[in-house]
């Protein structure tokens, strides 16, 4: 199964899970990770990197981000240039969010 990592500035990430979650329901081998006002791009991408860890079976990783061009997508983005089997997804709302987690398989 494809894990997915959603982020994006403020409580994005936490709050379109929430409804994500309502809606779908808990998912497996997938992390949402805020960037609050307060943190810095260093910690975002140690929070990035240990969630690859925890969600990686081999299968690959697509991240879920909000703005193109915004810290959490250029820090996805950089990240993704060190593997062949991660992809970064810029854009995200709800139903893409949803559709993502349904039809990863």
């Amino acid at each position: 199964m494809i894990a997915v990592i959603l982020s994006g500035h403020g409580g994005f990430a936490s709050g379109l899970a929430k409804a994500v979650f309502q809606v779908i329901g808990e998912q497996p081998q997938f992390k949402f990770i805020d960037f609050p006002e307060e943190a810095t791009t260093p910690q975002l991408e140690v929070s990035m990197r240990e969630a690859i860890n925890e969600v990686d079976s081999g299968e690959g990783i697509v991240f879920l981000t909000d703005l193109l061009g915004g810290t959490p997508f250029r820090t996805a983005s950089l990240i993704s240039q060190e593997r062949d089997d991660v992809q970064v997804v810029t854009g995200t709302n709800m139903q893409m969010a949803a559709e993502m987690l349904l039809e990863r398989d």
